[in-house]
């Protein structure tokens, strides 16, 4: 007879796991699914990623958007999914946290965000690096990062 010597076991409920993360979702949201599959979202993500970068690197943070896109051309995405020419930045806003992890120390303000946003709504970079969708509403409501937002000037 053949002792068990719990592998099987383990290679069992580690199958019913997985089958069980794939159908339910293992603890993501619905919204939080459908910002993995945003291109926006992901550029906002590297936006977030070079600003902290820039941070950690500099003592500061960055003051336009030619730093941005040096620090984002090491990243394989860089800033694509998002018309940096439509980004409004708010420059010198310090992160709530530099730590890799985004979403470590909350914050409830807005760093960047697409210009269409405050009309159409959409995905925004919060200043704690997180990236949230809003209604029109919502972004009107929510404090923003500093008191003079700029347009992002990329490079044509």
């Amino acid at each position: 007879m053949r002792q068990n010597d719990g592998w099987g076991s383990a290679i069992v409920l580690g199958m019913l796991g997985w089958a069980a993360s794939m159908m339910f979702g293992c603890g993501h949201s619905q919204e939080q699914a459908n910002m993995e599959q945003s291109m926006e979202a992901v550029g906002l993500q590297s936006l977030g990623e070079a600003y902290r970068t820039i941070s950690v690197v500099s003592k500061r943070p960055p003051k336009k958007m030619q730093e941005i896109e040096q620090a984002s051309a090491a990243s394989p995405s860089g800033l694509s999914g998002i018309d940096a020419s439509n980004m409004v930045i708010f420059w010198g806003a310090e992160l709530s946290d530099l730590s890799e992890e985004p979403g470590k120390v909350p914050s409830d303000k807005i760093l960047a965000y697409d210009k269409k946003v405050s009309e159409q709504g959409g995905y925004v970079l919060m200043l704690d690096r997180t990236v949230k969708k809003m209604t029109p509403e919502e972004f009107k409501a929510a404090p923003k990062a500093g008191k003079d937002p700029e347009p992002a000037k990329a490079k044509r």
